[in-house]
């Protein structure tokens, strides 16, 4: 998250003090309990993203770590899936994830 969020700022899609403020939020949520850290198993985590690179990365151009960042959304059926990263963007929506912003 913290890595997403200085990426908005290298593309400034967001101002270091909108970064900042996203980043404190997170924290915020997560201590009044509105966000909560979720246990993963890796295991299938790793399996389908080199499942979905093999398939997708030839055409989509994703980056290993775009894959597997999709696939954890996956495995933990996210309601919603944000990114700045248009390889990943790509790769989620043929996925079936709602992507944000």
């Amino acid at each position: 998250m913290r890595n997403a969020l200085a990426l908005g700022v290298f593309r400034r899609i967001l101002t270091s003090a909108q970064a900042s403020t996203a980043w404190s939020d997170v924290g915020r949520d997560l201590r009044s309990g509105r966000l909560v850290a979720q246990p993963v198993n890796w295991i299938p985590v790793y399996r389908t993203a080199a499942q979905w690179a093999a398939l997708h990365s030839p055409r989509l151009g994703c980056r290993s770590l775009d894959v597997l960042h999709v696939s954890l959304a996956k495995e933990l059926n996210v309601k919603e899936f944000f990114t700045f990263d248009e390889r990943q963007k790509s790769l989620a929506l043929v996925l079936g994830l709602t992507v944000k912003p």
